[in-house]
């Protein structure tokens, strides 16, 4: 008798988890924004900055880069990469926007720092 409850209860479970409606997605939303101070804080923001560490594993070959997003709201955002290159220095890719007109730029500090061989 146990087992038969424990069945049913388990049946139970599993057909609710399957008929339940799954959150609407306006609502979801409207809750995040209040969570984050409702729509006056959030249109208060102005400037957004976040950087981290990006990994990319290809085969068995992994590299990483340093990445940094600084965005200037509503018409300025770039992407600053700097992968490390292995004599040293770096390779920094900016990619972004200022209002209209499109950033692209890639450098190399790769050959700064060695001396020039006579």
């Amino acid at each position: 008798m146990k087992r038969l409850a424990c069945l049913a209860t388990s049946v139970f479970t599993a057909a609710v988890g399957l008929f339940a409606q799954p959150p609407d997605a306006s609502r979801v939303l409207a809750d995040m924004r209040q969570a984050l101070g409702g729509d006056a804080a959030i249109g208060a923001v102005r400037a957004i900055s976040l950087d981290g560490i990006e990994t990319r594993t290809i085969a068995d070959h992994a590299a990483s880069a340093n990445v940094e997003f600084v965005c200037l709201l509503p018409d300025r955002c770039i992407k600053v990469r700097r992968i490390p290159d292995p004599p040293g220095g770096d390779t920094v890719e900016t990619y972004g926007f200022n209002g209209d007109a499109h950033i692209r730029r890639r450098a190399s500090t790769a050959f700064d720092s060695l001396e020039t061989f006579e």
